[in-house]
């Protein structure tokens, strides 16, 4: 049996989801790595802290010249030695010393970011998120959280090792206290678990914790814990700090998705910049439902480090978030391909396959308005932008200053290979991806509570889901018997072979053994029941989306979230949920 998409209005939805100087190639280039990326320093309030080190090593040919710049003044960071490399492999191992000005810094928890750049090298620049505790006792502590929920964790840290014990003065017996060395450092971890499982009326609820017996006397404290219990929303900011690079003259956004713990709608009031460094109004922001976007805009800024926070206010208990913003300004001023910035168009991860829907984000990728592709075969050149994999121009979905969406060759192989944009002859940084023969990654509807999976009812077009606030396409669960089409990209080369940038042909159609395909439902405590299915190969008209259509058998597990997944030649898929009844 032959399916096809059901309505129009199905397939704009599936179209829309895929909505410096020049780097010489003369000979293998270098390609940067880092034996971390990220660092943790301790120390006492009015001290220093130690300095540590990473390596800088190359794993291509050519020479490596890394530059390095740091986000904050209390941080520093040198090439201070060439060494034979113990954590990385490659050559040209180079030690980097990370140094810290603290002994002026309150207690808390501090930021920042490392810069290591070199613009003939693959993968460069990258980053190495420094986090430095200033350790100490806090007087007091507040904690958010929801009636009738689990457990609300928060931390602190201390020098010395003093016993700890937890008391309530209202609410039960909500409040307890544990130790860890988490880091392996001298620090110690002391974690607060506020649970609320037994408190279901909204109030303010106090208890305290006492140290005491650690050598260290400012240890022997007693902290005083105030426990909010609030039917409000409840916000954390993720990313909890941005970091931003763009070239000299140009600009780049970054997202933060503000997540709701508690309970009701959280909205954003207002986001206010401020900077630290550099001139006023090169960080603006802007919010719209829960997604914050933040652009930095170099244009009059010199090459360097510059910092800023973004306070966003809402409708939640803890009000204000503080979002703080690293901000690097190179002098390559062509494209600016991000570290990890090229990922699967499904559930934006790599490894990414050969024919699959891919994402580049950076920055300086066009100055044109957003574009799309307006017809298949679908061009490798738009509006004058080029993705070049492994040096040959890809298919472009679409283009915009900081995403592009292309598909990945079908000639690709498996390995490495390394994304390059061009804009109008200006070539940007090189960064390389893993790629697998074979990712499958079932599509989902972003931007919902949930996630629902794109698998469709044949029968009438609704989505396999019981989620009231989907809104997207009628939806209402499925039925044993009934015959589902599920979307995915990833699968692989078809047969016949499917041509890149082509879109699927609607008379011969490119399959994919439904043998080589399993659907799994249940698990967990649920009974898994696989199925192969009816039909597996590219949906017609489209340039590589992929369609499995499936019968739910009689003896499929029931429920609204039943958990879904897809496997090709023994290659597993995100996992999903769908609703059967």
């Amino acid at each position: 049996m032959k399916y096809h998409l059901r309505s129009a209005s199905l397939a704009l939805l599936v179209t829309g989801l895929f909505t410096g100087a020049a780097i010489a190639q003369t000979s293998t280039p270098a390609v940067l790595q880092l034996s971390t990326t990220t660092l943790t320093a301790q120390v006492a309030a009015g001290s220093n802290a130690p300095s540590t080190s990473f390596e800088i090593s190359n794993t291509g040919g050519g020479t490596l010249t890394p530059a390095l710049a740091t986000s904050a003044t209390w941080l520093q960071a040198a090439v201070s030695t060439t060494a034979t490399c113990t954590a990385t492999t490659g050559t040209g191992c180079q030690e980097v010393t990370v140094s810290f000005n603290s002994a002026s810094l309150a207690v808390g928890s501090y930021a920042a970011v490392i810069y290591v750049s070199d613009p003939s090298a693959v993968n460069a620049p990258q980053t190495v998120n420094v986090t430095l505790l200033v350790v100490g006792v806090p007087s007091s502590i507040t904690v958010y959280a929801a009636p009738d929920g689990g457990a609300t964790y928060t931390y602190f840290y201390v020098l010395g090792s003093p016993q700890v014990s937890a008391s309530t003065a209202s609410g039960g017996s909500w409040l307890s206290a544990s130790s860890q060395s988490p880091f392996g450092g001298a620090a110690i971890e002391y974690e607060l678990d506020a649970n609320t499982q037994n408190i279901s009326t909204p109030g303010t609820y106090q208890g305290t914790v006492v140290l005491s017996g650690s050598n260290f006397p400012s240890d022997n404290k007693t902290i005083n814990v105030t426990l909010d219990v609030t039917t409000s929303p409840i916000a954390a900011a993720t990313p909890a700090q941005l970091n931003l690079v763009a070239g000299t003259g140009s600009s780049t956004v970054g997202y933060v998705t503000l997540g709701n713990s508690g309970e009701g709608s959280l909205t954003i009031a207002s986001a206010t910049p401020s900077v630290s460094s550099g001139t006023a109004g090169w960080l603006t922001a802007a919010a719209s439902g829960s997604t914050l976007t933040v652009t930095a805009n170099a244009t009059g800024l010199q090459p360097g480090p510059y910092a800023g926070t973004i306070a966003v206010a809402s409708n939640a208990a803890n009000a204000t978030l503080s979002i703080p913003v690293s901000f690097l300004v190179t002098t390559q001023t062509g494209p600016q391909i991000a570290i990890g910035g090229v990922v699967d168009n499904a559930i934006g991860q790599a490894p990414i396959s050969p024919g699959d829907i891919a994402v580049v984000y950076g920055s300086n990728f066009t100055s044109a308005t957003p574009q799309g592709a307006q017809s298949t075969p679908i061009a490798t050149n738009l509006a004058g932008v080029q993705v070049l994999v492994n040096g040959t121009a890809a298919p472009i979905y679409f283009i915009s200053p900081n995403q592009i969406d292309f598909q990945m060759p079908y000639a690709t192989a498996a390995g490495t290979a390394d994304i390059q944009v061009v804009n109008n002859g200006a070539a940007g940084n090189i960064v390389s991806v893993a790629v697998g023969a074979i990712e499958p990654k079932i599509l989902v509807f972003l931007g919902y509570s949930g996630q629902p999976p794109i698998i469709v009812n044949y029968a009438d077009g609704s989505i396999a889901t019981t989620d009231s606030g989907f809104t997207a396409l009628p939806a209402h669960a499925a039925s044993p018997g009934d015959t589902l089409i599920m979307y995915a990209i990833g699968l692989g080369q078809t047969s016949p072979a499917a041509t890149t940038g082509a879109a699927a042909s609607g008379s011969t159609l490119e399959t994919i053994n439904p043998a080589s395909v399993t659907i799994t439902l249940g698990g967990g405590f649920v009974t898994t029941v696989p199925i192969t299915p009816a039909f597996v190969g590219l949906a017609p008209g489209f340039v590589g989306l992929y369609q499995i259509n499936f019968t739910l058998p009689s003896n499929a597990p029931v429920g609204s979230s039943v958990p879904l997944m897809l496997s090709v030649n023994g290659v597993s898929s995100n996992p999903v949920d769908i609703a059967i009844q």
